[in-house]
């Protein structure tokens, strides 16, 4: 059986754009994959992924699906809720695949530590501390990061990654059945652009009787970005980045005294072939050759859910961008 081919077009020329290209076009037999391949060819895509600024997802993506184009859109989808659910709709009225280019959740190690709380491996899990700090140095003001003209700040530029592993920790908690997490405050500290510098925000899952935090820093770097806590033990991912994890740790109690800080450590590698955003590209190819316009991994409601997020913890810090950015 022939695999599925994907024509492929390209928006945006940063940096982003270029990983997601050079995966693309890397053999699929290097990820074990036969059933799918991808076609870089402009004229003839059927299928456009957006890279561009946070800024311009929303009229990019809008464009393309108002030209007959199915769309994978680069993480933030948009800039907030208003903007996610008119991308649905119209998605839905064309009829087109969408999808916000979560990566990092089709990767082998995000399926086996979902896997491993699943399956009870540290017990009940009662807090997730997320954390994607990078540090950036002295950034002029014109920087994408720095510019509120187009959507910059640490927490729309990393906190989606935070955001996704708390989400697939505890969202998708067999016992949470999908229900929403509540935000119960944030911190925000401010660049002299009137961007957010670091943004620090706590979630809680009643339905767990869990909690999280989610934090973003572009002045420091994390020293452990991900730390999954429950009652018989943690499971951590020690170094960055957050956003593409190459192994993580289970570490359990060596004894039963509550007293007791020691800990068993298993170190469990899952090597990334290439940069790693062919995965996701293969999602898309598969659910269009089905004829579906959304992803069951990363669905249409889950997009408008983590943009709600956003709205709420920057409703909570005061962080406004300018109405042209924010405007649907």
């Amino acid at each position: 059986m022939s695999p599925t081919a994907l024509r492929w077009g390209i928006l945006g020329l940063g940096g982003i754009s270029s990983h997601f290209v050079s995966d693309l076009l890397t053999p699929p037999s290097d990820r074990g994959v036969s059933d799918v391949k991808h076609i870089l060819h402009a004229r003839g895509a059927g299928v456009v992924y957006i890279g561009t600024p946070h800024s311009h997802h929303y009229a990019n993506a809008k464009d393309a699906l108002e030209s007959g184009k199915h769309v994978l859109l680069e993480k933030p989808a948009t800039v907030n809720a208003e903007q996610a659910k008119a991308l649905v709709a119209l998605a839905k009225e064309k009829g087109l695949f969408f999808m916000e280019a979560q990566w990092t959740r089709f990767f082998p190690i995000a399926k086996d530590i979902q896997r491993a709380v699943r399956e009870g491996e540290i017990g009940q899990i009662l807090q997730v501390h997320a954390d994607f700090g990078l540090q950036f140095g002295d950034l002029p003001p014109t920087h994408r990061m720095m510019d509120p003209n187009l959507a910059g700040g640490s927490f729309l530029d990393l906190g989606p990654y935070p955001l996704m592993w708390i989400l697939m920790t505890l969202y998708h908690h067999p016992d949470n059945h999908l229900t929403r997490p509540v935000v119960a405050g944030a911190v925000i500290r401010r660049t002299s652009t009137n961007v957010d510098e670091s943004t620090t925000a706590l979630l809680n899952f009643p339905a767990l009787g869990a909690s999280a935090i989610a934090s973003t820093n572009m002045a420091v770097a994390s020293l452990t970005p991900l730390l999954i806590k429950g009652t018989k033990g943690e499971i951590v991912i020690p170094e960055l980045p957050l956003s593409r994890p190459e192994s993580y740790e289970l570490r359990l109690p060596v004894s039963s005294h509550k007293s007791s800080n020691e800990r068993n450590v298993e170190k469990r590698a899952f090597p990334i072939p290439h940069h790693g955003m062919h995965w996701q590209a293969d999602e898309v190819a598969r659910c269009i050759a089905a004829g579906k316009t959304e992803s069951d991994v990363v669905p249409w409601s889950e997009t408008v859910l983590t943009a709600d997020i956003f709205d709420e913890i920057r409703r909570r810090g005061e962080l406004v961008y300018p109405e042209g950015v924010e405007a649907v």
